[in-house]
This record gives C-alpha cells, sequence and structure tokens, in this order.
C-alpha cells in the first residue's frame, strides 16, 4: 500500500483510499500518506436522487463562492467543499 501511495505522490497524483470501513483502516492509510477517504466508514452510499441534488448544490455552493470571490473560469466542482447531509452518515 504504501508503494503505491509513494508513486502517486510521486507523479503529483491525489490518493484517495475507496472502502474503508473502519477506523483502523483509515488510521493505516493516514500513517502511510493517505489522507483522503471514503467509505462505509464516512457514509453509505445515498440513493441517486439525494447524491444527484448533493452533486448540484455543492456545484452551486462553488458558482456562489467563486463569484463572492472574483474568480472567474473554475471548472465544475472545484473550490471548497462541502460536508455530506447527516442523513447520509452511519451512527
Amino acid at each position: 500500500m504504501s508503494t503505491i501511495i509513494a508513486l502517486a505522490r510521486s507523479l503529483n497524483l491525489s490518493v484517495i483510499a475507496e472502502g474503508v470501513e473502519t477506523e483502523g483502516q483509515r488510521s493505516f492509510l493516514a500513517d502511510q500518506g493517505c489522507f483522503a477517504f471514503q467509505g462505509y466508514l464516512f457514509s453509505a452510499a445515498p440513493p441517486a436522487s439525494q447524491f444527484e441534488e448533493y452533486v448540484k448544490e455543492a456545484h452551486r455552493r462553488t458558482e456562489v463562492g467563486a463569484a463572492t470571490q472574483g474568480i472567474r473560469d473554475i471548472p465544475p466542482m472545484a473550490g471548497p467543499s462541502i460536508a455530506a447531509p447527516s442523513s447520509w452518515l452511519r451512527n
């Protein structure tokens, strides 16, 4: 795992760990230098309609943020991230 993460970092690529289900997995990955994660530890997969609304809202917020900061020509979904709705989060 650490070799893959090191290779990606040497190529200036972002590393996102997929399928993280336990705090132990997240901790191991962080120790290896990976700090972006997705998986059931953070959120169950939402229904497609909920996800579509989430993406639209994230894009809208990005456009609003860019407009208020005077930034133009940013690619879609670039800019500040927003948290997943609490209804998606596992207890």
